[in-house]
């Protein structure tokens, strides 16, 4: 399992409330009052931990 922790974008600072299974490979994401959806990719990992960057952000 691994801990998500999002470093830029609308969750910058942010971490996922529960662990999920590893590898995890990125997904998308919005912040709760937001029309906005943002991929967030792995960009770093130590042990369980992985650092999560924004790539691509839309509107739904």
């Amino acid at each position: 399992m691994e801990t998500i922790h999002f470093d830029g974008g609308p969750l910058i600072g942010r971490a996922l409330p529960e662990p999920v299974p590893a590898p995890w490979k990125g997904g998308w994401y919005r912040f709760e009052a937001s029309d906005q959806w943002t991929l967030y990719v792995p960009a770093y990992r130590v042990g369980s931990e992985v650092l999560a960057q924004p790539r691509v952000q839309t509107r739904a």
